[in-house]
């Protein structure tokens, strides 16, 4: 327990909401990007307009969805993307991976687009 506190790892949770109900609740923030790229296409959120919104959003400092082809080896040493997994959205036609490089520094940034363009999605943090 003592080393748990003396470490810097951020360890916050988070809960996400569609319209109002809960979707996720207690996820850790490498997960953020997958779940909400999940809500919106299981709510039926996902159009031509957010798709673009996503595709193009580099708040966790890599590009959300990237192909397979698109990913640097770096990207796929690193672990930003779960490559060796089934891609997690298909759209026209296309496979994506979402990006899993989430830090304290950039998280809000990815909070700020989705509260700024989807109302209907809420992403809080619960706990530290």
């Amino acid at each position: 327990r003592e080393s748990r506190e003396a470490s810097s790892k951020d360890r916050s949770t988070y809960s996400l909401r569609v319209n109002g109900t809960t979707y996720q609740e207690g996820f850790k923030k490498s997960d953020i990007g997958y779940l909400t790229v999940r809500a919106i296409e299981e709510h039926g959120l996902l159009d031509k307009r957010v798709f673009e919104l996503l595709r193009n959003d580099h708040s966790s400092s890599f590009r959300l969805l990237k192909t397979l082809d698109e990913m640097t080896d770096t990207e796929r040493k690193y672990g930003k993307y779960r490559f060796r997994k089934t891609p997690e959205l298909k759209y026209e036609g296309e496979e994506y991976f979402v990006a899993r490089n989430w830090g304290v520094n950039n998280i809000q940034r990815f909070l700020d687009v989705i509260d700024n363009n989807l109302p209907q999605i809420v992403i809080e943090k619960i706990a530290d």
